[in-house]
């Protein structure tokens, strides 16, 4: 059974104050968060760079054992959608770097209308630094083949396992690590069951597992995360 990382997609919500975050300041809702869970999916890289100054206070914010898995930035895949990996991968690479112990894996998350393009991945996962660790979250069909599985396998890279209400997970292990979201509209207890199952099975070493806030749900992503934990 891998090593079990389990925890939401974002920490800084106004609809858990009064709830998980009842009678904490706001300066240390993510101490707070990190004292109960042991990762966080992080959203903010994608719109900017992450600054030495933030980097320095998520660190000081949270134990030695805790991850932040970073999102790649919007000029990776949306901008240049994984073109010119040799200009974008070195910066947005240095500034994932300043989270030092705390950096988890990067979540490189392409766009839905990016179909499958061998070239474009053999490029871009050929300058991936070899000290992160990536995982790629394919939105168009085209990307779930076993010729994109092997490559991935090749450079040590993840296949995002990524449920929503639309599609089902597909959970291929491409490295020594996997990377699920659970993004379906529910979560019972049944389903919870075959996903825990499903985890114990992995041959992996480490499992990362973020669900996603919902504004209309006060604290379902918290309640599911401890539940599968």
């Amino acid at each position: 059974m891998p090593e079990l990382h389990i925890g939401t997609s974002g920490w800084s919500f106004p609809e858990w104050k009064s709830t998980f975050y009842a009678g904490v300041p706001q300066r240390r809702w993510l101490e707070h968060y990190a004292s109960v869970f042991p990762t966080v999916e992080v959203n903010m890289t994608f719109r900017r760079a992450m600054t030495a100054g933030v980097a320095a206070k998520w660190r000081e914010a949270v134990g030695d054992g805790f991850r932040f898995a970073v999102k790649a930035h919007q000029r990776l895949t949306h901008r240049t959608r994984l073109g010119d990996p040799g200009d974008t991968v070195p910066f947005f690479a240095g500034t994932a770097r300043l989270l030092g112990r705390a950096l988890g894996p990067i979540l490189v998350q392409t766009p839905p209308n990016l179909p499958r393009d061998d070239g474009l991945l053999r490029d871009f996962l050929a300058v991936w630094p070899d000290d992160l660790d990536a995982a790629f979250e394919f939105r168009h069909a085209s990307w779930f083949a076993d010729e994109v599985y092997a490559r991935l396998a090749d450079a040590g890279a993840a296949l995002v396992a990524a449920e929503t209400a639309e599609s089902a997970a597909v959970l291929v292990p491409t490295a020594p690590f996997v990377y699920v979201r659970l993004r379906a509209d529910e979560y019972p207890d049944d389903a919870l069951d075959v996903w825990a199952k499903r985890l114990a099975a992995l041959e992996a070493a480490r499992a990362w597992v973020y669900f996603k806030h919902e504004a209309t749900s006060t604290d379902r992503a918290l309640a599911l995360a401890a539940r599968l934990s």
